[in-house]
């Protein structure tokens, strides 16, 4: 998305924040307890995903590791 923005393709980023809202309300209609684990517990867990260091680590705390300079292999 940040792509579309550098580009100045506005409408297509507004169409993708729009997908994406669209298709995480449906997963919260769905399955809203598995979801809400998900969105508040699980996506800040690195260690589903691997070592901080990492550097395919994409979880929140990877990226701002990854950012910061911090060590990858």
């Amino acid at each position: 998305m940040f792509f579309l923005t550098i580009c100045g393709d506005f409408r297509a980023f507004r169409r993708a924040v729009y997908a994406f809202l669209a298709c995480t309300a449906v997963a919260f209609v769905v399955l809203p307890r598995d979801s809400t684990e998900f969105r508040f517990d699980k996506v800040r867990s690195t260690g589903r995903i691997g070592d901080l260091s990492l550097g395919g680590n994409q979880s929140p705390e990877g990226s701002e590791k990854g950012c910061s300079g911090g060590p990858t292999r």
